[in-house]
């Protein structure tokens, strides 16, 4: 495994994690608000699988289609996998590219 592989698979994973640790929880919990970041759990799951899928999207030139992410966890970790085969993707054409 090359080290791009490494980075882009711990990434994944460490959210997948998280996403999984964070299933069981009632909404309550997922929206309970905080004095940092986007203010809840599940609020900034839906933060950090945007960006991965905004961002890829710009790098490779495709259309940004900004839409509204779910908000149960089981749809959002369906997100997370699509987004991250995106960013896979594009970070290896940019690799083979010598960038």
């Amino acid at each position: 495994m090359d080290l791009l592989d490494r980075l882009l698979e711990h990434d994944a994973w460490t959210t997948r994690l998280l996403l999984n640790r964070c299933e069981a929880l009632p909404d309550e919990q997922l929206d309970q608000p905080f004095e940092i970041g986007h203010r809840t759990l599940r609020e900034t799951f839906r933060h950090i699988i945007a960006n991965v899928d905004v961002w890829s999207r710009l790098m490779s030139g495709d259309e940004v289609k900004l839409v509204k992410m779910p908000l149960g966890i089981a749809d959002l970790m369906v997100r997370l996998d699509e987004a991250t085969v995106r960013l896979s993707g594009v970070a290896h054409a940019v690799a083979e590219r010598g960038g």
